[in-house]
C-alpha cells in the first residue's frame, strides 16, 4: 500500500511537470516543490550542472533566501562529483540533508554531461519512505529531462516577441545586477560583489522588475535570457528555462 501511494505521488509529480512545461513554466521548480512537500523538507534547492558553465540554482523551496544556506552547503560538497543517486549529510544548523543526483539516461547521448543535483533539508531524520520517494523519482526524471530538453531547445529557436521595457532600456548598473542575479546571487552577495549597499541593490532590483513587468526573480532571469539581457554563454541551453537544454 505504501509503495502504491508513493508511486501515485511520483506519477502526479510527472504529470504536473509535463503540464508546467507545456504551459512554459519551470519543470525544475515543479519537481522541487513536489518532492519538498512529499518529504517534509523545510528548504530545498536544485542545482544545474551543465558542461562549461558554473553550477547554478534553477529551483528553490520555499524561497531563495530560505534555501541559500542549503545551496552554500551543497556547493561546498563538490556536487559535480556526486555519482550516487541519493546521499545523506548532517549539518549543525540545517539538520538532516539528502542530496539526489539525477543524470540523463544513457540513451540520451547528447546530454551525458548534464546533471541535476537536488538537495532537501529537514530537522527530523529522513525516513525510509522519504528516501524511497526520492530514489523512485530518479529514473523517471532521468528519462523525462532529455525529452523536455529537446522541446525546450526547439522552443528557444522559435521567434519570441520582444518585451517593451518601461521608460528606458536597462542602465549599465542594472544590467550588472541582473547578470549577477542570473548567476543565483542574492541581494547581499550582489551588494558585496559590486561594492554597493544592499538597499541600493534592492532599488536596482525594483527598477529591473518594473521594466520587465515581473515580480519574481526566477521569472525576471528567464525573461532576461529570452531578451538577451544577460549573457547566454554563462549559462548555456539547459533544462531550467525556455532557453535551456534540459528542462524548463
Amino acid at each position: 500500500m505504501v509503495e502504491d501511494t508513493l508511486s501515485a505521488r511520483v506519477l502526479e509529480m510527472l504529470s504536473d511537470t509535463m503540464e508546467a512545461l507545456s504551459a512554459g513554466r519551470s519543470g525544475d521548480q515543479t519537481v522541487c516543490d513536489h518532492l519538498s512537500q512529499a518529504v517534509g523538507a523545510h528548504s530545498a534547492v536544485t542545482l544545474a550542472i551543465d558542461p562549461g558553465a558554473p553550477i547554478h540554482p534553477v529551483a528553490v523551496y520555499p524561497s531563495a533566501a530560505e534555501a541559500e544556506a542549503l545551496r552554500e552547503f551543497v556547493m561546498s560538497t563538490d556536487p559535480r562529483a556526486q555519482m550516487d543517486h541519493v546521499r545523506s549529510h548532517e549539518h549543525p544548523l540545517l539538520g538532516h540533508i539528502v542530496t539526489v543526483s539525477v543524470r540523463p539516461a544513457p540513451s540520451a547521448i547528447e546530454f551525458r554531461d548534464y546533471a541535476r543535483v537536488l538537495a532537501f533539508a529537514k530537522h527530523a531524520p529522513f525516513g525510509m519512505e522519504d528516501r524511497y520517494m526520492l530514489e523512485k523519482s530518479c529514473r523517471p526524471l532521468a528519462s523525462l529531462w532529455p525529452h523536455a530538453a529537446r522541446a525546450a531547445a526547439a522552443a528557444a529557436q522559435a521567434p519570441k516577441p520582444k518585451v517593451l521595457l518601461d521608460e528606458h532600456l536597462m542602465t549599465s548598473r542594472e544590467l550588472e545586477v541582473l547578470g549577477l542575479l542570473s548567476e543565483g546571487l542574492l541581494a547581499t552577495s550582489i551588494a558585496s560583489r559590486l561594492s554597493l549597499s544592499p538597499r541600493t541593490v534592492h532599488k536596482h532590483l525594483g527598477n529591473i522588475y518594473r521594466k520587465l513587468g515581473v515580480h519574481d526573480r526566477l521569472v525576471a532571469v528567464s525573461l532576461a535570457r529570452m531578451q538577451g539581457l544577460v549573457d547566454e554563454a554563462a549559462h548555456p541551453v539547459s533544462p531550467s528555462s525556455p532557453s535551456s537544454a534540459m528542462m524548463h
